[in-house]
Formats: structure tokens, sequence, C-alpha cells
């Protein structure tokens, strides 16, 4: 009976125990609020919390109104530009056109009868001005890149979109290397700055493809064929300028360019053929002989026998090398697949081949570390192509320089540095020492006055010629919108000549740069207006009627030769036919039928009428 007893105890005591630790865990619905409140130890527990009334949180105060900053800036002056886009006399719907004003980007689409309006700022487009215009037609191709005139109801033609494409066979065997073809409208007047119109690499094959809208008519398109190595800087291994004929870019099969590279030694001797080390630099042009700017030219150390080898595009290359105690010679090679080794001696520099003086500041005190240079040049094929070999070395902590030369020849030298220059001046060594002083230069500011042109506009670039009168100098180049800035004009009196392609007219006018004195004033600004310019029609021909193409043309006017030579100049296309501006309404034409020629071929031609000369020889 007591163990019976006994058990049932037990068994109470466990079912007691039990029961206990199953409903501990169990938390009843305040749970959250005795856990914030108490942690369960008497040491820590903290006083019960004392209810207090919930507080609203306070209104938030009213904004105090601050009076308004008077505001300094005018508002800005808007009006409204209105005109139609046109495809060979036919509205162009949907369009996208583009207005390019500084920083700013003003847009519009075409109605569907070709119709546009466009708001603009006073400020930064003034009615009557030009302002750069790019059009895309309804399924975005470009079909217009150039400038506009800034009037009412001006019509904007637009032409198609052309779809280039051709075909690279390079003689390189590739692994890594990359070929890169760019393409650029021919410079029919200021010749090296040409348009680039697309850069584009090709596939393994050598393919490539774009699609482009040309500024201007032409028959055929410059490319230059690069062979790269690396990727960011590239390497440059060849280069191949070549002339394109744009129906062959726009046949179904493409154009088939080409690239014969050839692997040449280079020796570099003295007069009795002993190696020495030099410097040797290396240009190479196009099919055609000539030498553009944009073909940069390349350099390296030979070794010490004289030596090294240099991978070159077929062609003629210019080849050029300097040592110190050694006349620098630059030399033109013909270099043919077959070619392995050429030859260039450099002959050492006597005493009396050598140019030397002072450069000075304007307050006397001397230019240390200033740039002199000297250019060497000579006519290739009677002008048609300028070809400059430049020294150039800094000044000492006096300002003296001493630069060797070939012989007794005039060169050119150029001073520059502290933002300012001296020269060019022709100076031969019987002229040392020479004392040379850098005049601070300026910025000139060239607007058009274009209100008597017709509103009926072309997309093209402007081509400036700035002349200066008292040294004969002559700087030029292209601008794609009005205004734009010419910089490092020395002081003094300088002769602005303008041909705009797209407007269809030429101009001059003078900026007077001031004296020495005042250089440093306020940069100065010119409107050149422009007239209708004259235009050279002229179709050169065999005796017996065969055209005579790329070959330049030069008119002259009343323009100075020097202008003449670069607003003046045109090549002719494969029927022979070129168009070339002059400033009057006739014209002397000079052109070199053949590179061997010693005199030019001269014609008399009435301007803005058509002629045909034929070649007597």
């Amino acid at each position: 009976m007591k163990r019976t007893l006994i058990v049932v105890l037990t068994l109470a005591v466990l079912a007691g125990a039990w029961w206990a630790l199953r409903e501990r865990p169990a938390a009843p619905p305040e749970a959250p609020k005795v856990a914030i409140e108490s942690s369960g130890d008497a040491s820590t527990l903290a006083p019960p919390a004392v209810e207090e009334p919930a507080q609203e949180d306070p209104a938030p105060a009213p904004p105090v109104e601050s009076a308004p900053e008077p505001d300094s800036r005018e508002p800005e002056v808007m009006w409204t530009l209105r005109g139609s886009v046109v495809r060979a006399g036919l509205a162009e719907p949907d369009a996208t056109l583009a207005l390019q004003l500084g920083a700013r980007r003003v847009e519009a689409r075409t109605s569907p009868i070709g119709v546009f309006e466009l708001e603009l700022p006073r400020s930064l487009a003034a009615p009557g001005g030009i302002a750069h215009c790019t059009i895309a037609d309804a399924l975005g191709r470009p079909c217009f890149d150039g400038a506009v005139r800034l009037e009412q109801d001006v019509q904007v033609e637009v032409r198609e979109s052309l779809e280039l494409r051709g075909q690279v066979l390079c003689s390189f065997p590739r692994t890594d290397e990359r070929l890169v073809v760019e393409l650029f409208e021919p410079a029919r007047r200021a010749r090296g700055s040409p348009r680039r119109l697309a850069q584009l690499e090709t596939d393994a094959l050598g393919n490539f493809a774009c699609t482009l809208t040309l500024h201007e008519p032409c028959e055929f398109l410059l490319a230059d064929v690069s062979l790269l190595r690396g990727a960011n800087p590239s390497q440059r291994i060849a280069l191949r300028g070549l002339a394109v004929a744009l129906a062959e870019l726009l046949s179904p099969a493409g154009a088939t360019l080409t690239l014969d590279v050839a692997r040449v030694q280079v020796f570099v001797t003295d007069e009795r053929g002993e190696p020495f080390k030099a410097w040797l630099t290396w240009t190479e042009p196009g099919e055609q002989g000539e030498l553009p700017d944009r073909n940069p030219e390349r350099g390296t150390w030979t070794d010490e026998q004289g030596s090294v080898e240099i991978t070159v595009a077929t062609g003629l290359v210019e080849l050029a090398a300097r040592a110190p105690g050694r006349a620098a010679r630059r030399e033109l090679f013909q270099v043919g697949p077959d070619t392995r080794s050429v030859e260039l001696r450099l002959r050492e520099l006597r005493p009396e081949h050598e140019l030397f003086g002072t450069l000075l500041l304007s307050d006397g005190r001397p230019a240390a570390g200033a740039r002199v240079a000297v250019s060497l040049g000579f006519a290739h094929s009677r002008r048609r192509w300028w070809f400059a070999s430049t020294d150039e070395l800094g000044t000492d902590a006096d300002g003296s320089f001493r630069l060797p030369v070939h012989d007794e020849t005039p060169v050119e030298l150029v001073a520059t540095g502290y933002g300012a220059s001296s020269g060019p001046w022709s100076v031969s060594p019987a002229d040392s020492p020479l004392v040379l002083t850098l005049a601070p230069t300026r910025t000139l500011r060239v607007e058009l006055g274009a209100d008597a042109l017709a509103p009926e506009l072309r997309p093209g670039a402007i081509d400036w010629v700035a002349h200066q009168r008292e040294s004969e100098r002559v700087v030029h180049g292209v601008a794609d919108s009005t205004p734009f800035e010419i910089s490092g004009l020395a002081p003094g009196l300088w002769d602005i000549y303008i041909v705009a392609a797209g407007l269809g007219g030429a101009g001059t006018a003078t900026a007077d740069l001031g004296p020495l004195s005042d250089s440093g004033s306020a940069r100065p600004a010119l409107l050149v207006p422009l007239s209708p310019a004259h235009w050279v029609d002229a179709r050169v021909l065999h005796p017996g009627g065969q055209p005579l193409a790329e070959l330049w043309l030069h008119a002259y006017g009343d323009w100075p030769p020097a202008v003449a030579d670069l607003l003046g100049a045109a090549r002719t296309d494969s029927t022979g036919r070129a168009r070339a501006f002059c400033d009057a309404p006739r014209a002397t034409l000079l052109f070199w039928p053949d590179s061997t020629t010693a005199e030019p071929e001269r014609a008399e031609v009435h301007c803005d009428t058509p002629a045909d000369l034929i070649v007597q020889r």
C-alpha cells in the first residue's frame, strides 16, 4: 500500500512539473510591454513607468515668407523662327531639326507639310544670323549638317543619306592589329583642312560600312587607311592616303582599298659612308604624292651603327634625319614591296652655317625658355604641295639661341612663347647675330554680314585667310559657323579674307590690332560684309578631248598671290572640271599639266561662265 502511494505521488509530481514546463513558453498578450518595463532581474528592475498623457506633435510653424530677392538678370527675349524643310522640291514631314546655339540645343519636328517653328533667344541667335543645323528624317537618318540663315520663311534643302561600304586589303598579316578607315571631303579651297565625315574600324575581313550625308556634291572622297596596334593609346604601324571614287563606295560591291606594307632598313651615314646614331622621322603620304597636314610624323633613334628598321606603307615616303654636328636632311623615297633598305647621308655642319642671336620680351628682358624654330620648305610639283622641315629649340636663361641650318640659303624663322610671337622672318646665317622681340598676340572675333546675299543656302564651311601687311605673314583655316575667332595674331594691320561656300559669298575687311603698347586691351571684333562671289567654272582637256583629272587650278584676280593660292585653288574631278572662287569678274588661271613642266599653263577666263581649256603640250 505504501509503495503504491509513493508511486502515485511521484507520478503526480512529474505531471505537475511537466505542466509547468509546458505552460512557461506561452507569452501573455502584454509580453512586449512587460519585456520593455522589466528584464526579470530584481537588481536591475527599472521603476514602474508613469503613464503620461500622450503629447500631440506640435503643428509645423508656417513658413516665413522672405522678401523675394531682386533679380538682376533681365528676362530672356525670345523670337519665333519659321521655315520649311524640303527634299527635291517636296516637303519633308516628321523630320527632326536641331540648332546648336553655343551650349544650348533647340529642337523641333516638321509638320506633315514640312513646316517647323523654333523659339530662339535673341541673346544667342539674333534674326539674320547664322547657326549650325542638323536634320534627321522620319527614320532617324541624317540628311543635313551645315549652316542655316536665321530668317523667316527659311527653306532648308536636305539630301539623301548615303550608304557607303568597302573593303581594305592589307598585306600585313594581322593578329591583334586593327584597320581604321577615315573618310574626308576634299579640301577644295583651304588645302590641308579637309572635313572628316566618318572614322570606321573594319571587321576581321577588312569590311567597313557607314551612313552619312555630304556637305557638298563631289565625285570622290579622301580616305586615310591606318594599321594600328594596341587600344589606348594606339601605335600606328602604317598609314596610306587614298582618293576613292564616290560611285565605288555607293555600289553594292563597295570600294576596294589596298594597304601594302613594307619593312625597310634605313641607314644614316656621313658623306664618307660612315654610320652614326641619329634621330629619324618619316611621313607616309597618299598615292598622289601629297603630304597632308593630318598625316603626322613618326620618329625613332637609330642604333650606334646608324641603322633602324621601320614599317611603312608602300609609295612615296619622306624620311628626315638629324644629329648633333650634322646638317639635317629630308628626302623623298619611293618605297615598293621589294624595297629592303635606303640610305640617308648627312654632311658635317660647318660653323658658318648657323643661326644665332638673342630673343627678348617686349620690356627688354631675355625670353628664357621660349621656342625658336626654322622651316626649310620647297615646292613639290610646282606649288601643288608643300613640304616643311622644322628644327626647334628652347632659348637659354639669357634668351640666346643657336640653330644649325643647311647652308647660306634663307630660311623662315619663328619665335613663340609667353603668349607672344615674333616672325616669321626670312633670315640666313649672314644675318647673325639676330635680336628678336616677342610681341603679344591678339585674338580677333570675326562676324559675317550677309544681308546682300540671297536667302537660299547650301551647307558648307567658311574658309578664311588672315594676311598681315607689314610682314606678309599668312594664317588660314576653316570655321563651321559664325562668329568665329582667329588666335595668335601679332599687333598690326591684318586683312581678313572670307569665302563662305554655304552662303555663296565672299568678302574682305581690315582689322587694326593696334601697336605693341595697347596689345593687351579688350578682344577686338571685326564685321566682314559678304557679297556674291565670282566662280571660275573650267574644264581642262587634252587636245584629243580626254579630261585631265586630279589637277590643281589656281585662280588669280585682285587678291594677293598668297591669298589666291589658298582661297582660289580647286582640283579637277574625273571629268576634268573644277570650280574655284575668285574676287574679280575676270581671272587668270595657272596650272601644271605635268609635274616635270617647269612653267605653268596660263589662261584668261571670265568668271561665272563655263570654259573649256585645252592643254597645248
